[in-house]
């Protein structure tokens, strides 16, 4: 007996396939920085910094961040660290919800959005900052950087 149907049989061929991929490491010298170092490196404003590619260094998010991307790299030739956090915002004109304030049912935080006058409402519109935007969208297409464990 033969099965003619294609989708049948492969879902009974079982195969290993070999994949490859780029890993890069952060070398100094003759040794791969660490996380731990990377922890430790002096933290530099988004500008400042010109980025080799992408690492993950925080354990957490920080609250109201859609997107987080750190990068390691260069600041007046030495090793720093920087990072763009895509913070999610909701419009609060002064009457509604305090400034500053963290909108846990929209995980945002408060501030009035520069689309209308102080004091007018804009019905709590959801906003993103756009220098943040542009950066997260420049550092996300940056090479991911593999930061080495501890021996």
């Amino acid at each position: 007996m033969t099965n003619d149907n294609p989708e049948a049989s492969s879902q009974h061929d079982a195969r290993v396939q070999v994949l490859t991929a780029e890993v890069r490491t952060l070398m100094v010298g003759s040794r791969q920085v660490t996380l731990s170092v990377a922890r430790q490196l002096d933290e530099v404003r988004p500008y400042e910094i010109e980025p080799f590619g992408r690492v993950r260094v925080r354990a957490r998010w920080p609250f109201a961040a859609t997107e987080l991307i750190e990068v390691i790299g260069s600041h007046d030739g030495q090793l720093a660290q920087s990072e763009v956090v895509l913070t999610r915002w909701v419009c609060a004109p002064y009457t509604s919800i305090p400034t500053g304030a963290h909108v846990s049912r929209l995980d945002a935080i408060a501030k009035q959005c520069r689309d209308h006058p102080p004091g007018r409402s804009c019905d709590q519109r959801i906003w993103f900052d756009p220098d943040e935007e542009e950066l997260c969208n420049r550092w996300e297409n940056l090479p991911l950087i593999v930061l080495a464990g501890l021996r």
